[in-house]
């Protein structure tokens, strides 16, 4: 089973050191997320259709709002994963010239093939993270911005980074009325029919509408603020599991669980005893 060694949330989103051995669903973030690899087996990710591999030399970089699902065979042994899902607003706070942080296309390509000085400052990281003891705040903020700064600009869309855009610009204002709406419900099972009713769409044009603006599926943009919500409650409250699952509209505790470690790896049990 997937293990996490350790989680820090902070401003800058949250760091991840992860034992991984078993695939994951397709998902997105509505972080920009950055992974290296820092031990174990080489594997891969899959995105735009693409098979994308994650070894000493290539790190993965997925844009806020990207799909994107791990790949892990049954009979591959596991692989230490360090994973940043970074806050765009903080690295935009940190660097005034950084623009764009949260636009769905920010990296014109996942897959990046590292610098010796990058794999040094990702190593250095996860030892941080891992083997270290205690972390302090300030050397951690400071490493983790030089590595994203750094892979940002070298790997980045120019023109975003020059100018800058908004997230998710969803160009119909009915595909943003849903997702207003989506986001108010977000703790709520998806009801499909009641969001395309609110945008004045009927479920089939609302669906391909959706798509269309968002590069995302409803379910799958139900599923990134759901799971938010789900990673805020277990960070920031000291409400039990059970009290979480039923927040959210899970019926049993047993099916937030199995929804949980299909999109983080890890069940809520073992994210919380993480973290740090």
């Amino acid at each position: 089973m997937t293990r996490a060694v350790r989680i820090v949330q902070g401003d800058f989103g949250r760091l991840a050191l992860l034992d991984m051995d078993q695939p994951l669903v397709v998902h997105a973030h509505s972080q920009c997320q950055l992974i290296f690899k820092c031990g174990g087996m080489d594997s891969a990710f899959r995105a735009g259709g693409h098979e994308l591999p994650l070894d000493e030399r290539n790190a993965i970089l997925f844009s806020s709002w990207e799909p994107h699902q791990y790949l892990h065979r049954a009979d591959s042994a596991s692989a230490i994963h360090l994973s940043l899902y970074i806050e765009p607003a903080w690295l935009e706070a940190v660097d005034k010239k950084l623009h764009g942080m949260a636009h769905p296309a920010l990296f014109s390509s996942p897959g990046a093939e590292m610098s010796k000085k990058t794999r040094k400052m990702a190593n250095s990281l996860a030892y941080m993270l891992g083997w270290s003891g205690t972390i302090e705040t300030a050397e951690l903020e400071h490493l983790t911005f030089e590595l994203v700064a750094g892979m940002v600009r070298e790997f980045a869309d120019r023109r975003i980074l020059e100018h800058g855009a908004i997230g998710h610009p969803a160009s119909d204002f009915r595909i943003r009325k849903a997702m207003a709406y989506m986001g108010e419900h977000s703790a709520e099972p998806l009801d499909v029919m009641a969001v395309a009713k609110h945008s004045g769409l009927s479920r089939p044009h609302f669906f391909a509408l959706f798509r269309q603006c968002t590069n995302l599926t409803p379910n799958l943009y139900a599923n990134v603020l759901r799971m938010n919500k789900a990673v805020n409650q277990l960070s920031e409250s000291r409400d039990s599991i059970a009290e979480i699952s039923e927040e959210l509209g899970f019926n049993a505790q047993s099916h937030f669980t199995r929804f949980f470690r299909s999109h983080q790896g890890v069940p809520p049990t073992e994210f919380r005893r993480a973290l740090r």
